[in-house]
């Protein structure tokens, strides 16, 4: 079974009777919630993100497509906000087996080092770092 942020590929069988939540479903990310935000269309998004079918952005929005870690890292860049504004809660910790062993990596080096791969990466200084004082 492959995860993906904010949704399992393969879910579990739902259970017999009425769901704890019934009534309420919690997002799967807040991408709509910030393109409106930025007074921004679905349209406008595809056309930014170099996608065909505008769709395909009410797809992600709805949790239907699995949001990968480059296409979240490309919206975010896209809306001009941080990654972890589009994504809720706990659930942001859905990652593949393979980034999160990326992460715990980058988290080992030295501040120095980070920098330089942020750098390598293209993202700027400090992106998405809490503030610290």
């Amino acid at each position: 079974m492959r995860q993906y942020i904010g949704m399992v590929v393969d879910p579990p069988r739902p259970r017999r009777g009425r769901p704890r939540n019934a009534g309420f479903r919690e997002p799967t990310n807040y991408i709509a919630a910030m393109r409106e935000k930025r007074g921004k269309s679905q349209e406008w998004l595809a056309q930014q993100l170099g996608i065909a079918d505008a769709s395909t952005i009410s797809k992600y929005e709805l949790g239907k497509i699995p949001l990968t870690v480059e296409t979240l890292l490309r919206i975010a860049d896209v809306l001009e906000c941080d990654r972890w504004d589009l994504l809720p809660g706990p659930r942001a910790y859905l990652l593949s087996p393979r980034d999160a062993q990326r992460i715990e990596r980058f988290h080992e080096l030295s501040e120095a080092e980070q920098r330089i791969v942020d750098r390598g990466l293209g993202l700027p200084d400090n992106q998405g770092d809490p503030k610290e004082g």
